[in-house]
């Protein structure tokens, strides 16, 4: 049975992370954000939408501290833990130590069979929790990541794409997690029944900024529809989606 579930957090105060007026791009060329500002808080239930390439991932490295602003100020509360998943992460979980061994050196306390127990719950199978990293299919990874979230028993978690290598069986079983998980919660998605079921407040990203959306996801999906807006950019037409809302 696949029972996802993270462990409710501890009280740290209402603010978790404010951006102020930064401003980032990789180089001059390509700005992603510019005199942008945003504050996640305490039980913020977010999920971030937009088209490919306008920064939603280095939004999130950039609130974890994986990257430094151009310009502006970054704060993370000092005593924040962040269980962060990654589309990307799968291929950097450490390839020469078991699944096992993995949680055991995030969490020194943890034993054997603790380790293993959670493992399971998230859905990876007994014979996988003592083989290599390496040997691991894409989905065993993303379990393993699931795992670690729990381990940490974050005040934040950030779900990058959560869905690309779960079933339906573990996608339900994610949505009951989210649904029950008592701290904050930041998604990236393109899983229209994950965005739905988590009942997330939908934040736009694009045009150098990520602002809160008026609507549900029927809404902005019409808005999408409606203008050929991914039409438009594929044919790089000077267009935001903001100036469609």
């Amino acid at each position: 049975m696949v029972n996802f579930s993270f462990p409710k957090p501890s009280d740290i105060g209402y603010s978790l992370i404010d951006l102020k007026n930064i401003t980032f791009g990789y180089n001059n060329d390509k700005i992603l954000f510019k005199e942008f500002s945003f504050g996640i808080g305490l039980k913020d239930r977010i999920c971030i939408v937009g088209p490919n390439g306008v920064g939603k991932s280095t939004l999130l490295n950039l609130m974890t501290g994986d990257l430094e602003c151009n310009e502006g100020e970054i704060y993370i509360n000092r005593k924040l833990k962040i269980g962060k998943y990654s589309q990307h992460f799968v291929d950097k979980i450490p390839s020469d130590i078991s699944p096992v061994e993995f949680l055991q050196k995030i969490n020194t306390n943890l034993s054997e069979q603790q380790a293993r127990k959670c493992l399971g719950s998230f859905g990876l199978e007994g014979h996988a929790h003592k083989i290599l990293n390496e040997n691991l299919s894409g989905g065993q990874k993303a379990r393993v990541q699931f795992a670690m979230i729990s381990i940490i028993n974050p005040h934040l978690i950030m779900l990058d794409e959560p869905t690309n290598h779960l079933d339906v069986e573990s996608i339900n079983a994610l949505i009951d997690a989210i649904n029950n998980y008592e701290g904050t919660i930041v998604i990236i998605s393109h899983d229209t029944r994950l965005i739905e079921e988590t009942e997330c407040v939908l934040y736009i990203c694009g045009d150098k900024t990520c602002k809160k959306f008026d609507g549900d996801l029927e809404d902005y999906k019409d808005i999408i529809i409606n203008h050929n807006y991914e039409e438009e950019l594929e044919e790089k037409k000077e267009v935001s989606i903001f100036d469609l809302l």
